[in-house]
């Protein structure tokens, strides 16, 4: 069963999201051929590797531009924070061809806001092409791969994108097919795959450092046959037509939060904005779009698993 006397107040977990979404991870960063331990020569290779990306896809391999470009950067980083004890060889699971060719470690960058934050997780994803993820804590990451495996088995081919509404605590679930390389003016816009998702106690407990083998997502409401009557008139469940339909049995507490969410509908839409946040990364044309902190998408160079708190 879920860890419920170990759910957290509502605040432990917003604090928790504004906390994470003020900070950038980055992965899979060549550091190098040695292995390093001491920070500031890692700080210093990190600087080095930003501005090698910078290079290779923005200013046409002007180091000097580059330079320029990532120092303006850096400026708005408040901290810096290493995942490990030093570096380590590199693992990709998405190219294993890599693995091992240079060293690497986890990098959190941590700014002033979540504007600051959001605006260069999406140059360095868009523009440098790294690898980048937003550091959630371990049991909503767990919840945010659940998701996207379920609502990827339900519509193979497409890319997934799931959506964290922290104020309601659910995930939001959207598909596109993949946008044609050779015809970028068709429809690839994101629709709504299905309900939101609300988040299991666990995920929502931001101290929880062990996942539960048993850790889930609620289960959705299932289908199941309406009861027969003799009555002349037809019964819930039935058409006119004598075709048998089927109803929804749904639990107290899934009707409560729809009816909850029917009431915060009007200002969902006005807050929409604000409060959904992507939390994945741009796929390649024709491939399923990735969970960007659980693993990345092929245009990012792909990564590994996100750093655990």
């Amino acid at each position: 069963m879920p860890n419920q006397h170990n759910v957290q107040k509502g605040d432990d977990f917003s604090t928790a999201i504004r906390n994470a979404e003020k900070s950038v991870v980055i992965y899979n960063l060549n550091l190098g051929q040695a292995p390093l331990l001491n920070p500031a020569t890692i700080s210093a290779k990190v600087t080095t590797a930003l501005i090698q990306a910078a290079a290779a896809n923005i200013t046409n391999n002007d180091t000097s531009a580059a330079g320029e470009m990532v120092n303006d950067l850096l400026s708005q980083v408040k901290g810096m924070d290493l995942f490990g004890k030093g570096t380590k060889p590199c693992k990709d699971p998405k190219n294993s061809s890599i693995n091992n060719s240079y060293y690497t470690i986890p990098v959190k960058l941590t700014f002033s806001n979540k504007q600051v934050s959001k605006l260069v997780n999406e140059i360095l994803r868009q523009k440098y092409k790294v690898s980048t993820s937003i550091p959630y804590h371990r049991t909503l990451k767990k919840a945010m791969s659940l998701a996207h495996e379920k609502i990827s088995k339900l519509n193979p081919g497409k890319q997934v994108l799931i959506s964290l509404d922290a104020a309601k605590k659910c995930l939001k679930p959207f598909t596109r097919c993949p946008p044609s390389s050779g015809n970028r003016s068709e429809d690839s816009s994101w629709t709504s795959a299905g309900n939101p998702i609300q988040l299991p106690l666990d995920a929502l407990n931001p101290k929880l450092k062990e996942i539960s083998s048993e850790f889930s997502l609620p289960a959705s409401p299932t289908l199941v046959n309406c009861d027969q009557s003799n009555d002349e008139s037809p019964p819930s469940g039935f058409s006119q037509s004598g075709t048998q339909t089927r109803r929804l049995k749904i639990s107290p507490q899934v009707a409560k939060e729809l009816a909850e969410r029917e009431k915060l509908k009007e200002k969902e839409k006005e807050k929409e904005g604000d409060e959904e946040d992507s939390v994945f990364d741009d796929a390649v044309d024709g491939s399923v779009m990735e969970i960007e902190n659980v693993s990345e998408g092929k245009e990012n160079g792909g990564s590994g698993p996100g750093p655990e708190d």
